[in-house]
């Protein structure tokens, strides 16, 4: 039986949703640059940052729940795409979101990530605009989903990886598949071609693995799928457990004190263990991890609290950055300074608790320069896998696919 294929409005569409994530993403990582220059030169300690992080931070947060209603995440995208007829478009607030958590991201201070805000923004604008054109629910779920592939692309260096991420965030759909698939080569042909012709901040620069492989490494890996299964356990625990106590807290304090502890606590840690704070880069681990293996243990402890405390209290910013950076700290602790071990890290715990291990496996072979052998990642993430079955970091995203709101149409 023939295919269905998309109506040419949806394919000139996602054009235009390449270019506008893309435009709102580098504009992002720009204020973050210019943020931390502003800071490097200003001659503030980051003593008296730390200081006056609680106040900083939480205000933002405040800011961010009360007036943008504080759109983070993938998972609020219906949200989002349901209010197209508000006064205050859902876009504006998930890209609001996205620019907070940039000014938040960009002092140093917080430990989340930019991912949520931005794939959130990226999502909203592009249903947005397939409202605009007056076209069906099914058309505009696969420009958001153009999106989001778009923004993971750019704002981890892999085209690819958000190519396939287009498809698995939320579980392939098979019926979906051909409508979806031109819309997502259009769209990662653009991300590609902006890519290779704009000079971009590299957050996640090409690493380089030695080889090839020994039977001890090979175990060293097994050794990472079995800790990145059970962290990733852990990180998904603290997270729920952190939304509910400061969600009870909220019963009986303001709410404006709400982000406050959050941010205390977050960067209180963040004094002891300055790694777990800031930018989420993979290059981090191998230059700035601790090499003393209690301390290190410590930071990866220190990452997961903080982050949770971080997310409870509604400070911006996503979760799948830190998870990037602790993987990449376990992968360090258990193989040592090798890229190889630390992307590895990465990939097995937050490919398995986000649901999208095959985004994650093609991420880490990009970050190691498409050599053969970053295709041995995919053991530590099958192990993982395999530890954490039914563990999901984002519960919610099948809801994006199996329950579009009938409002939309």
């Amino acid at each position: 039986m023939r295919k269905k294929l998309p109506h040419i409005d949806e394919l000139v569409a996602s054009i235009i949703v390449a270019l506008i994530v893309w435009g709102i993403g580098v504009s992002g990582l720009e204020l973050v640059t210019i943020e931390e220059k502003v800071l490097i030169t200003s001659g503030i300690s980051r003593f008296i940052l730390l200081l006056a992080a609680p106040i900083f931070l939480g205000f933002m947060s405040y800011f961010l729940v009360k007036w943008s209603h504080g759109y983070k995440g993938p998972h609020e995208l219906i949200v989002v795409l349901k209010e197209k007829s508000s006064t205050f478009p859902g876009w504006v607030r998930a890209t609001t979101t996205w620019i907070i958590a940039c000014i938040e991201l960009g002092s140093g201070l917080s430990p989340k990530g930019f991912e949520g805000p931005y794939i959130a923004a990226a999502g909203g604008l592009s249903g947005f605009l397939g409202t605009k054109m007056s076209l069906n629910s099914a058309a505009r779920r696969r420009l958001a989903r153009c999106g989001l592939g778009v923004a993971f692309g750019l704002l981890f260096r892999t085209p690819l990886g958000g190519f396939i991420c287009t498809f698995e965030f939320g579980g392939f759909e098979k019926k979906e598949f051909w409508k979806q698939l031109p819309t997502a080569i259009i769209a990662t042909t653009v991300n590609i071609w902006l890519m290779n012709t704009t000079k971009l901040p590299s957050p996640f620069q090409t690493l380089s693995a030695s080889s090839p492989l020994t039977i001890h490494q090979i175990l060293l890996l097994l050794l990472i799928g079995i800790a990145c299964g059970l962290t990733g356990l852990v990180y998904v625990f603290f997270i729920k457990l952190s939304k509910d106590i400061f969600k009870r807290l909220g019963k009986h304090i303001q709410f404006l004190f709400i982000p406050v502890l959050g941010a205390t606590f977050s960067t209180l840690l963040g004094a002891f263990f300055p790694i777990i704070l800031g930018s989420n880069e993979l290059s981090r681990v191998l230059t700035e991890s601790p090499i003393i293996p209690l301390v290190a243990v410590g930071a990866i402890i220190a990452k997961i609290i903080a982050t949770a405390s971080a997310d409870g209290s509604k400070m911006a910013g996503g979760t799948v950055g830190p998870a990037i950076l602790i993987g990449g700290m376990i992968g360090e602790l258990i193989g040592g300074i090798n890229p190889l071990f630390a992307t590895a890290g990465s990939a097995a715990i937050i490919g398995p608790i986000a649901g999208i291990p095959f985004t994650m496996l093609l991420t880490a072979i990009t970050w190691l320069g498409f050599t053969p052998l970053a295709l041995i990642i995919i053991l530590p993430i099958i192990i993982s896998k395999i530890i954490c079955w039914g563990t999901e970091l984002y519960p919610y995203i099948p809801s994006i696919t199996k329950s579009w709101p009938k409002e939309l149409n």
